[in-house]
């Protein structure tokens, strides 16, 4: 029992960590696009992945996992 339920607390975290990724760059893109961010920051690729929002938020992600 003790094991299915660490299991589901475990992907529980892990698409709860998900979504808050996710959404933050939406968030800071649809600022970007509203003109509280630089303009540069709602650039998206060809599939609409806001990828400098994903890189702001990936580059201070890594440098914390290096920790």
């Amino acid at each position: 029992m003790r094991i299915l339920v660490v299991a589901g607390m475990a992907a529980w975290v892990i698409g709860f960590a998900a979504t808050l990724f996710l959404a933050a760059t939406r968030v800071r893109a649809a600022a970007a696009a509203d003109g509280v961010l630089p303009h540069a920051v709602a650039r998206t690729s060809g599939d609409s992945v806001p990828i400098v929002a994903l890189a702001l938020l990936a580059a201070p992600a890594c440098g914390l996992a290096a920790l």
